[in-house]
């Protein structure tokens, strides 16, 4: 009740979209799930949908070894994509 958009990427995204909708209580009215091509992709698309006083954030819930080779690469490359905004 207190996410109202999820954005997922990466090779978990199905994973995680089957669990989330196969979750008791889980209303798409209230949290919308959306897939992302990627980081950028990702970062645009919360953009886009992000109100005024809204809080947007990175929450990997799995490694992104997919993508980048290290925890720090992928929050540095998530830093630049918001401050590009």
């Amino acid at each position: 009740k207190h996410v109202k958009h999820m954005i997922l990427t990466g090779q978990t995204a199905q994973k995680i979209y089957k669990a989330v909708t196969e979750c008791e209580g889980y209303d798409p009215a209230v949290t919308v799930l959306e897939f992302a091509n990627g980081m950028a992709d990702a970062v645009e698309k919360a953009h886009a949908c992000a109100k005024e006083g809204d809080i947007v954030y990175l929450s990997p819930i799995s490694a992104s070894f997919d993508c980048y080779k290290n925890f720090e690469e992928r929050g540095k490359h998530f830093k630049d994509l918001v401050n590009k905004l």
